[in-house]
């Protein structure tokens, strides 16, 4: 009895469907000509599908920059912030949209935009990682 048991249970595992690959969570971030705007302030650690939106008239270059501390401001070198890159830049033209999958470790970020002086006018939000 208890072979005939434990066989079906090996049979019925071996034949169940496979459970669903859990979904990658999301992060949309628009960008405006003096604006940062993500669709919420923290996200879980690792993969992340990060969707840039450029509301704007002009180029924007969204970066993810690690701070020490929430908020914490970045020095500021050439007209643009200076600090450590979680990230890849993301480029986006007038009106375009494009997504990116990155890996995001826990800790403290700044989603900036960082083209020329727009860091100085406050074009960033703070975003925090953790799970």
């Amino acid at each position: 009895m208890l072979r005939m048991s434990l066989l079906g249970f090996v049979a019925a595992a071996l034949l169940s469907p496979a459970p669903a690959p859990a979904a990658t969570p999301g992060l949309r971030v628009q960008l405006g000509e003096w604006n940062v705007v993500p669709s919420r302030g923290a996200v879980a650690p690792g993969p992340v599908r990060l969707t840039v939106e450029n509301l704007g008239r002009l180029p924007h270059e969204l970066e993810i920059v690690a701070t020490p501390s929430w908020g914490e401001r970045l020095p500021i070198r050439d007209g643009r912030a200076v600090g450590r890159i979680a990230a890849r830049p993301v480029v986006v033209g007038p009106g375009q949209t494009r997504a990116v999958h990155v890996t995001l470790m826990p800790g403290f970020y700044l989603l900036v935009d960082n083209g020329r002086g727009r860091y100085a006018l406050g074009t960033e939000v703070p975003l925090l990682v953790a799970g």
